[in-house]
């Protein structure tokens, strides 16, 4: 089986280890 980096990156953010979409938000925020 192959598992592109793609899936494992949306794994782990919906594991809670990946929060750059919102660290994203929050700057997009205090960029607004």
């Amino acid at each position: 089986k192959f598992v592109g980096p793609t899936i494992v990156y949306a794994a782990m953010q919906a594991c809670g280890l990946v929060n750059d979409h919102l660290v994203d938000c929050h700057r997009a925020d205090l960029g607004a």
